[in-house]
């Protein structure tokens, strides 16, 4: 299907984890772009929903693996890594999976965390199913995303820096082709309508603002409340493991809400790039030391389970045989009372 011409407009959020890309997608569905077959349960973390589809993050989850990566890298992902049998097979799976997931919309919303650096993967699949895409990038302190993932998964915040700076990154750069738009999140909270009518201008998508009752829908279903941490520029400067260049990365994310191609913050986010991806680099040794801890521990983790599906299959037999044996010892006894009720029965009244 690669060389059709494109049939169906796709609005892909990409933005790091706890940065407000559920509430973003979810609006957007309530604004009329289409939903997945298949919706992810909504959690304590994420009371109104997440709005991606299971599949396609199991699916992502695959694709990271077999680059010897994982949602938590924060490396830059490698797509070379991957055996090329192996690279075909999950590629004609992706196909598979978007069309299993949105049949035949005409506007799907795609949303995974995981495809800020997964990007490269996804655009040829997209133009496989016949899609053009449109991006929006929704962008929040990496102070509050921190703070956010300490609470949720017990992430150090110094890590959940760097996560926040691969993602943002790596999306930032891979969406220079596309017609985008980068959302403040505080700015959505504060001001929906505003912003959703912003996002539909960027992205030249007349949909988005063909409805009233769908835009109240929307801003119904965008509330203050889904923010849960909220930072001052009096905490960020004092935070002891805020980093200086994760805040400069977000300074200059913040001026792209307004103009997504001015070249004065692209240019400058190019040189915070360089650095991070040095300061990456540096850490690489570290990094390998937890992998294979990671590793270490899954395996660990992967052998108690077969030992405790061992003792349990052992209970489950001994119980069985311990059964059987209660029966046979009562066959005599039921044989016994059985002749007595039948030889009762037989007695005159």
């Amino acid at each position: 299907m690669s060389n059709l011409e494109p049939r169906v407009s796709a609005i892909v959020v990409l933005g790091m984890h706890r940065s407000g890309t559920s509430s973003v997608a979810g609006a957007l569905i309530h604004l009329g772009g289409g939903a997945p077959t298949h919706l992810m349960d909504p959690a304590p973390c994420n009371e109104r929903g997440f709005w991606e589809s299971p599949l396609i993050m199991a699916l992502n989850d695959e694709i990271l693996e077999a680059a010897g990566s994982h949602w938590a890298d924060c490396r830059p992902f490698d797509h070379g890594r991957i055996a090329q049998p192996v690279a075909s097979e999950l590629r004609a799976r992706a196909t598979a999976t978007l069309i299993s997931e949105f049949g035949e919309t005409a506007r799907p919303v795609v949303k995974d965390p995981r495809m800020c650096r997964l990007l490269d993967f996804w655009e040829p699949v997209f133009k496989d199913v016949g899609w053009s895409t449109r991006v929006v990038l929704p962008i929040r302190s990496p102070l509050e995303v921190a703070r956010s993932l300490e609470t949720r998964d017990g992430m150090v915040a110094g890590v959940g820096r760097l996560l926040w700076l691969r993602h943002v990154l790596d999306a930032e750069a891979r969406s220079r082709g596309s017609l985008r738009s980068f959302i403040e999140w505080s700015s959505l909270l504060t001001d929906r309508r505003g912003t959703l009518e912003h996002v539909a201008t960027q992205l030249e998508l007349d949909w988005l603002l063909s409805s009233d009752e769908a835009m109240t829908d929307a801003d119904a279903f965008v509330s203050s409340e889904l923010r849960h941490f909220e930072s001052s520029a009096q905490e960020t400067a004092a935070d002891p493991v805020a980093s200086q260049l994760a805040d400069a990365v977000y300074d200059q994310m913040r001026f792209l809400a307004d103009d997504p191609y001015d070249c004065l913050p692209l240019s400058r986010l190019d040189d915070l790039r360089g650095q991070f991806e040095a300061s990456v680099a540096f850490l690489e040794p570290i990094l390998r030391q937890q992998d294979d801890e990671r590793i270490r521990l899954r395996r660990e983790l992967a052998t108690t389970q077969a030992r405790l599906n061992s003792c349990l299959d052992r209970e489950r037999r001994l119980a069985e045989r311990e059964r059987q044996r209660a029966v046979a010892r009562s066959a005599p006894w039921r044989r016994l009372a059985s002749a007595c009720l039948g030889h009762a029965r037989t007695q005159p009244a």
